[in-house]
């Protein structure tokens, strides 16, 4: 048993029925009767006829037996499935429909693109075996003729972030190990396949299974529990309701292995002459770069800005940046000056040729923010004390509570004694490794982006150890 099943089996074991859901979910098998949206109906912008009809119990490809429903997104859903020809279980993702004008500018076609640039690559690159591959992919087209993309992949287990929730005690050592995983799948994406991946974040690093009897156990739970259903008139067909691995199993009986990267349908390819990208809208809101924020070109390290988000969380278990804009006529909108501003705050003012294109003005030569132009846009005293800015740029209690304090704000925005670790933190207890990780973080959080450091250069970092329990 490998590690993280040990650590689920230990913490598990006197508790685990408490991650089951309640059987009164299962009771019924038969196609509810309501009006209020269910699943994929309650996400923005929902069109019924972008979803293919998939049902449980017939075949995909005249390949895939569904079984049931392991997730939606506004951009697909995930089906567990039988592959009959090698009698294997897996998952297929089938994407909304390819736009009818013919336009290939869509999440599918980019992630198609990327597993078609991926195919028979030969790389020696151990960061190869760390990102998510496909086992097949095909196309569907409905009674509509509509188009879906589909990808077939192993099943996985959790994502890092249903991780974090069920291990907030994780050992120090195995979140180095995850986080020198990422590292080494985006060091082969960036070095041999010149993919940036572009959407880097705690749902798109998965946990794999590798124990087959997981999987059975869970076809037949799912024979035992099957799902409810809601009949879909606009688009004929009935809508499942998700039934993911932990709500039929325990922790401990998933044997959780290795985590990979998934989800290149944000991908873009770095062609052979080109060095950097136009601005284009693609990364979530959380692990925005400032590149992209400001509309600049971007590259490789565009990635390694959105893994130091992902590395404050692991641990220092708190939000890097968290600019909601929450004034009375904005309902928790993410804010681009807000978060231009707490970056400032973090690691000092940008440089001259990026702070021309800054929609926040900063006052020089000391690193104090423009308190006409916070106010002009709706951050006042009160609401800078809110989310960490006061009239001299920083408030000591929010900072303290995230893990900053004023002495990062000098010239290299971070110091070694800038680590302030609270009660959350994994590093309270290691002076040496607050250091470390400091200085792993300067090391990323960069406003240049030629500045920051490959994902190949951060594998040799002290903060990381020189090995992977999955190596």
């Amino acid at each position: 048993m490998d590690a993280i099943a040990d650590w689920a089996e230990k913490r598990f074991r006197r508790r685990s029925r408490g991650l089951s859901l309640s059987k009164g979910l299962y009771e019924h098998t038969s196609l509810l009767n309501i009006d209020e949206p269910f699943e994929e109906e309650t996400l923005p912008g929902y069109k019924p006829n972008n979803y293919y009809p998939v049902q449980v119990g017939q075949p995909l490809n005249a390949r895939y037996k569904v079984l049931g429903k392991l997730d939606y997104n506004p951009f697909s859903t995930t089906w567990f499935c039988l592959d009959k020809k090698i009698k294997r279980y897996v998952e297929v993702k089938v994407c909304i429909a390819l736009p009818a004008n013919g336009s290939k500018k869509c999440r599918s076609n980019s992630e198609w693109n990327a597993y078609t640039h991926l195919s028979g690559m030969v790389t020696e690159n151990e960061g190869f075996s760390f990102l998510r591959q496909i086992l097949d992919r095909f196309t569907v087209v409905s009674a509509i003729g509509a188009e879906h993309q589909c990808f077939v992949y192993s099943p996985v287990g959790i994502d890092l972030a249903q991780f974090q929730r069920l291990a907030p005690n994780a050992d120090l050592n195995l979140l180095k190990d995850i986080l020198r995983a990422v590292l080494q799948a985006l060091d082969f994406l960036h070095q041999d396949a010149r993919i940036m991946h572009t959407n880097v974040n705690p749902e798109t690093i998965l946990f794999t299974i590798t124990h087959k009897p997981t999987l059975a156990l869970f076809a037949k739970r799912l024979q035992a529990h099957p799902p409810l259903g809601k009949p879909s008139t606009p688009s004929n067909r009935i809508i499942y309701q998700t039934t993911r691995l932990t709500h039929l199993l325990d922790i401990h009986e998933i044997s959780l292995s290795k985590p990979v990267l998934a989800d290149l349908g944000s991908a873009r390819i770095m062609h052979k002459d080109d060095t950097q990208l136009l601005p284009r809208d693609i990364q979530p809101d959380p692990s925005l770069s400032p590149e992209m924020c400001l509309g600049m070109c971007w590259s490789f390290t565009t990635d390694i800005w959105a893994l130091a988000s992902i590395s404050w969380l692991l641990f220092a278990r708190t939000r890097l940046f968290d600019p909601i804009n929450t004034s009375a006529d904005v309902s928790g909108n993410w804010d681009m000056k807000a978060y231009i501003t707490q970056v400032a705050a973090l690691i000092g003012p940008p440089p001259a040729h990026i702070s021309r294109i800054c929609p926040v003005e900063f006052s020089r030569p000391d690193t104090r923010l423009n308190e006409r132009k916070l106010n002009e846009t709706g951050f006042n005293e009160t609401r800078l004390n809110a989310t960490g800015l006061n009239e001299t740029g920083l408030n000591e209690t929010r900072l303290n509570g995230t893990g900053l304090n004023k002495t990062r704000l000098n010239e290299t925005g971070l110091t070694e004694t800038g680590l302030v670790v609270n009660s959350k933190s994994i590093l309270r207890n290691n002076p040496n490794d607050q250091t470390e990780f400091l200085a792993f973080m300067h090391a990323m959080l960069k406003w240049d982006p030629d500045e920051r450091c490959s994902a190949s250069e951060l594998l040799d970092h002290a903060f990381l150890d020189q090995r992977t329990r999955w190596g």
